[in-house]
């Protein structure tokens, strides 16, 4: 949910490629006309684009001038190399391999994919480029949504309800933000002084942990590797012990991936994308290797818990195999319950046991917890009490403890989705109140695996109908 068409994250020069790489299947020498007949399409998309980007900002809405930047860098950088080396050449050509498509039936189509690539994409992305050039001086400094007038204001306090707060103000969710981090800084400062870190402030601490060398891999491609074969032993340790928490496991397969060299500059840290209906393309956890300091060893397990497992892919794969479930519903979602539940998940791990003996770890994830706690702050700060973006990247580097680098592409990014990142902790909050309610209400009933299996059994939605639902099954099971 965003008030702007293209942005650094968000828009067709980068759903486009990525639905080809990733989501277009190629299992034989027609689907492989297909995805070059796609390609040969791609600059209508694109020019249209363009057309729509001019369309808003004659009405004054452009996103802030280091998110047009942001899109600049994209597009450049996406045509920087040459057009046979371009992901979508190489994926083109790898997937048809993979589909044992006859060699020279694989040379004709790779080559007619390189010049579409060369001859259609390339100058589309071009004139993209050349067009947000243009539209720079128009575009301001401040990072709130704000700055399009009450029309913005109105957009953030709508964005907010949505994404968790319900009729929370933006004082109010600030305020939260603020009790959070308190309350987690203090667990911190506990922990750090337990493994001999013991002076300054806990931002500082961390800063120091994160930059131990034993705490780092190398930023070489056997270090990203090594990084990478980590990640794939931490997933399938807590899908060893999920079924004493669950009573239901994924039916769909979930792999560990690197995000694509061309997006990394601007990407967060880690996300995930979801499985195909039918099981053919697994569930993809991506991680962002572009410097192997913004991963430090310590931080890893939470972002697997939170992004794989026991989190976005068992909240994904289980709601896709819902039966009954709307197409409309199975595809799409509701922050505050995924992203609630992708915290949430980061503290069930530590009950799982996943952080037994391992400090650093635990730190790791009360440092992600701070993080979304944080989110509160800055996004509420940047939108509501419109800080700038250097007072929001100043606040959350100084109480995170993360690398400014780091925190300055998360601040960018909520500048362009307004209240999506208090999704997180606000939805963690929710599921961790109705958790206690049912151990209350229940008492020698409750059923920890039954709960979860009930938590994910609704699917996405607002955190209003999954109260009401899980109220409803405490009824029942009373019963």
């Amino acid at each position: 949910l965003t008030p702007y068409f293209m942005t650094q994250l968000t828009g067709p020069h980068l759903a486009l490629p990525r639905m080809l790489m990733t989501q277009h299947p190629v299992a034989s020498k027609a689907d492989g006309e297909a995805y070059v007949a796609r390609l040969k399409d791609l600059p209508r998309a694109l020019d249209g684009a363009a057309a729509t980007v001019a369309a808003d900002a004659a009405t004054g809405v452009l996103p802030p001038r280091f998110a047009i930047e942001g899109v600049i860098r994209n597009l450049e950088g996406f045509i920087s190399e040459d057009a046979a080396a371009n992901p979508l050449a190489t994926t083109l050509s790898q997937k048809l391999e993979a589909a044992g498509v006859a060699a020279d039936d694989r040379a004709v189509l790779v080559s007619e994919a390189v010049d579409a690539i060369s001859g259609g994409v390339y100058p589309a992305y071009a004139r993209l480029a050349a067009s947000y050039k243009e539209l720079l001086p128009q575009a301001g400094e401040d990072a709130g949504v704000w700055r399009l007038g009450e029309q913005g204001v109105e957009w953030y306090a709508l964005a907010l309800s949505a994404y968790g707060a319900g009729t929370r103000t933006g004082d109010d969710v600030h305020e939260i933000g603020l009790a959070e981090v308190a309350r987690i800084t203090a667990a911190m400062d506990t922990l750090l002084k337990s493994i001999g870190l013991e002076e300054g402030a806990v931002g500082a601490r961390m800063v120091a942990l994160s930059g131990r060398p034993d705490n780092l891999y190398p930023n070489t491609d056997e270090g990203r590797e090594a990084l990478l074969a980590l990640l794939r032993r931490q997933v399938a340790d807590v899908l060893a012990i999920a079924p004493q928490w669950f009573g239901r496991l994924p039916d769909y397969a979930v792999e560990v991936r690197r995000i694509p060299v061309h997006e990394q500059d601007t990407s967060p840290g880690g996300y995930y994308t979801g499985p195909s209906l039918d099981g053919s393309r697994p569930g993809v956890y991506w991680i962002n290797l572009k410097d192997t300091a913004d991963n430090p060893i310590h931080s890893l397990k939470s972002l697997t818990y939170h992004e794989a497992a026991p989190g976005h892919h068992f909240q994904t794969a289980y709601q896709r195999s819902i039966e009954g479930m709307p197409l409309m519903r199975t595809m799409l979602g509701y922050s505050e319950y995924a992203e609630g539940w992708g915290l949430y998940a980061e503290a069930l791990a530590a009950e799982m046991g996943m952080y037994k003996d391992d400090p650093a770890g635990d730190l790791g994830r009360l440092q992600a917890e701070l993080f979304r706690a944080a989110r509160l702050v800055v996004d509420t700060g940047i939108h509501h009490k419109r800080w700038t973006r250097e007072q929001a990247i100043d606040y959350m580097t100084e109480v995170t403890g993360e690398t400014r680098e780091s925190v300055t592409r998360e601040i960018e990014r909520y500048a362009v989705v307004p209240g999506q990142a208090c999704a997180y902790k606000l939805g963690m909050l929710k599921m961790q109140e109705l958790r206690a309610l049912a151990e209350a209400e229940l008492g020698a009933k409750f059923d920890i695996r039954a709960f979860h299996d009930q938590v994910l059994s609704i699917g996405d939605s607002p955190l209003p109908v999954l109260e009401m639902a899980i109220k409803s099954w405490i009824a029942a099971q009373k019963a």
